[in-house]
């Protein structure tokens, strides 16, 4: 697949606008509407785009981590995240705080922690899902029936 060179040339500060973009809706989530889910979609977004733009091996490069590892981490934050109010005494899925605030985030716990498990799962899910259509799309051979059952 051949990209346009204005696509080319717009990948990358696409790629780091949408990062950044991203980055915010994930730390004013925690605190107001946003959060993991979100920031997940806009950062997969930017990724799809610089592999639409370059290919998916350089999408990958600039990953750096295969999409499915990103997942299981995140998976692991959440649960973690999660189970940290049962560990603490409380119920599951009850917010922990600590006693300081960080300047441009706001309050820090496991809320917090919570959401970066859910980006990463999102990222990791889509960028995976994304890959795999892909590889469909560029095979040489299109699916059979007992492919798509």
């Amino acid at each position: 697949m051949k990209s346009s060179p204005i696509l080319r040339a717009f990948s990358a500060p696409l790629l780091v606008v949408l990062a950044l973009v991203s980055l915010l809706v994930l730390l004013r989530g925690h605190n107001e509407p946003g959060g993991g889910f979100i920031a997940g979609l806009l950062m997969a977004a930017a990724f799809a785009f610089h592999g639409l733009a370059h290919g998916p091996e350089a999408m990958l490069r600039a990953l750096r981590v295969r999409p499915f590892t990103l997942s299981g981490t995140g998976m692991l934050m959440a649960l973690g995240a999660a189970l940290s109010g049962i560990f603490a005494g409380g119920a599951l899925l009850e917010g922990l705080w600590f006693p300081f605030t960080v300047p441009g985030v706001g309050k820090v716990g496991n809320v917090l922690v919570f959401d970066i498990g859910v980006f990463l799962v999102v990222l990791g899910s889509s960028l995976g899902i994304i890959l795999r259509l892909w590889s469909e799309v560029e095979s040489d051979t299109p699916p059979s029936m007992e492919d798509l059952s």
